[in-house]
């Protein structure tokens, strides 16, 4: 029996980019419901190891709401043992403190061990030529030698990912996380306009996947996306009334029919009437998350 479990996660081989419309606050009428709703979006993200959100302020949204969501899900990546070094007072971040925690591999608990769990996030409280005092959650600071890549971005208050070196005393060093074999969190980009969406989607190596009810069952997409040498693949979801595509104007939604390949429904004879945009994201990354990692087992 194979272990489905490994931590830290690794990342996965194929990148998973979810495009999210800011109406889908529209539902929830009070900042406090709209924090719970995007806590429960950041787990999903987290959870089924989504490399990046594009949080899309469609013409149903506000400017409001779209600061609303990427301040609480940006709020989410940074480790709790630093937000009071890097994160301000914001009326937005108000209810926070109710939302559960992200728990992500690059979050250890106080207790870990720091030989399973090498990788940490820190703040850099202190800088001194090529030297960097930086606290990752420890009893102890950990000093870091700044790489000569990293100079111009480390400076006091910059939070930057430190592999551990040395337990006894703590020493350790910079590291990139496009360069590690983990997932560390997703990384939220805000998109105003649907031409960012429309080039990413003419990228060759880019498969675009419409999330609708009308959709076709997921796994001969997933299938033909493995088989295919895909490295990217990219879900569209919509709000609670209408498809992704229907919230970009008739001349774009005619191009974006054109460049997404693949329509999917992950939740076949849905129970009810309509589905929720956070309901659809937990069970359209279950369905996906399972079929890349059993069909990327068994491809030829």
């Amino acid at each position: 029996m194979s272990n489905l479990f490994s931590w830290p996660p690794p990342k996965r081989k194929i990148k998973i980019i979810t495009v999210i419309p800011v109406s889908i606050l529209l539902v929830e009428q009070t900042l406090y419901e709209k924090t719970l709703l995007i806590g429960w979006l950041a787990r999903a993200l987290a959870m089924f190891r989504v490399d990046e959100v594009l949080v899309f302020r469609d013409s149903e949204s506000s400017y409001e709401d779209l600061e609303v969501m990427t301040d609480i899900l940006n709020y989410l990546l940074v480790p709790p043992y630093i937000r009071k070094y890097v994160v301000g007072k914001k009326d937005t971040l108000r209810y926070v403190g109710v939302l559960p925690p992200l728990n992500i591999s690059t979050h250890p608990l106080l207790d870990d061990d720091v030989e399973l769990l090498p990788i940490r996030e820190g703040v850099v409280l202190d800088v001194r030529g090529l030297l960097a005092k930086v606290h990752v959650g420890l009893r102890d600071y950990v000093i870091v030698e700044i790489p000569r890549g990293f100079i111009n971005d480390v400076r006091i208050g910059s939070r930057v990912l430190i592999r551990i070196t040395k337990k006894k005393p703590l020493r350790g060093v910079i590291v990139d996380a496009e360069s590690l074999p983990w997932y560390v969190g997703y990384k939220v980009v805000v998109v105003e306009s649907i031409k960012k969406i429309i080039n990413i989607l003419r990228s060759p190596n880019v498969v675009g996947v419409l999330t609708t009810k009308s959709g076709n069952d997921a796994y001969g997409v997933v299938k033909e996306v493995i088989e295919g040498g895909v490295s990217t693949l990219m879900l569209l979801f919509g709000n609670h009334k209408k498809d992704f595509n229907e919230l970009v104007g008739h001349e774009y939604s005619t191009l974006l029919d054109d460049l997404i390949k693949f329509k999917i429904n992950t939740i076949p004879f849905q129970g009810v009437r309509s589905v929720r945009t956070v309901e659809a994201i937990y069970s359209t990354l279950a369905v996906v998350n399972e079929l890349l990692h059993v069909l990327g087992q068994h491809k030829h």
